[in-house]
């Protein structure tokens, strides 16, 4: 009998808790960080939220002067500058952003995954999405930039399963299998069904749930934009070997379906030349490389 999508999944997670324990979760922090936006509760108090856990609130502090600082030149130095400058939404997503770095292993994992290697692509996906994001003009309140760092959230789980993640890799490499499609065949899921199931666990927004759902595929998201945005980062990411589908090693970013969406939205973003396109992407790889300094 042919297992569930459900079963699959179930497995997947039952195998990682038994061999290395409860699942990491999101700080509680967090949800009460959303639950004081919701109710629109004054700047202040929220700050005092977010620094009750200092390493959160030193983290959060990082990110919004990666979002600030190349825009203004202004330097951040403390929580409630933070959201006069960027806002109570934009914070949020900082915090979701934030705590994936409190939670998730900065180094180390297995020989097929590795955690210097997984932070390396979600830091330039998040930057160039952040960066198309302001140069089309499109306000997402700081989801791209939480977006690219959750989108591949599900790798995190299935790369514990070293042996299989390896078989997975190996199929990309000899059969020039998309590593999504090399996924499902090793394991019965890809990290986008099991970063559901884990982002659904952690009751992250979901508007991030769609983007860990469907950046493979955008036009079937609830929020396609945001999704594009992921996913066009995402594709650049991989195409300039940041990531680990080689398939898409120096392929061109506007071949992906992804792109169509995001011309729709911004029509003169399909008649800007290559060589612009390729420049933009590419101080945003040289960001997303000081990103990384936050994980140190």
């Amino acid at each position: 009998m042919e297992e569930t999508r459900s079963a699959i999944l179930d497995r997947i997670f039952a195998g990682i808790e038994r061999t290395a324990g409860k699942l990491p979760s999101l700080p509680h922090v967090v949800f009460e960080v959303m639950k004081l936006i919701l109710e629109d509760a004054p700047m202040p108090h929220i700050a005092r939220k977010i620094e009750g856990d200092p390493e959160l609130a030193s983290r959060v502090v990082g990110l919004a002067n990666l979002a600030i600082v190349r825009t203004s030149g202004n330097k951040i130095t403390h929580l409630d500058q933070a959201l006069t400058i960027l806002g109570v939404r934009k914070i949020n997503a900082l915090t979701i952003g934030a705590s994936l770095l409190k939670i998730l292993p900065i180094k180390g994992g297995t020989p097929a995954f590795r955690f210097e290697k997984y932070w390396a692509h979600a830091a330039a996906v998040a930057e160039v999405a952040r960066g198309l994001a302001q140069r089309i003009n499109v306000n997402l309140d700081g989801e791209e930039l939480a977006g690219g760092l959750v989108h591949d959230i599900g790798r995190t789980i299935l790369g514990r399963y070293d042996k299989e993640f390896k078989r997975a890799i190996e199929l990309v490499a000899k059969e020039k299998k998309p590593l999504v499609a090399a996924e499902r065949e090793v394991f019965g899921a890809d990290h986008c069904e099991v970063g559901v199931h884990l982002a659904r666990k952690w009751n992250l927004p979901e508007n991030l749930v769609d983007v860990v759902e469907y950046h493979h595929e955008p036009a079937q998201a609830r929020n396609p934009v945001l999704v594009a945005l992921v996913r066009v980062a995402d594709f650049y990411a991989n195409s300039r070997s940041v990531g680990l589908d080689a398939t898409l090693k120096d392929r061109d970013v506007r071949e992906d379906p992804a792109w169509s969406v995001l011309v729709s939205q911004a029509p003169r973003l399909g008649e800007i030349e290559p060589e612009r396109l390729t420049e933009w992407f590419e101080k945003s790889l040289v960001a997303a490389r000081e990103f990384t300094k936050l994980l140190r």
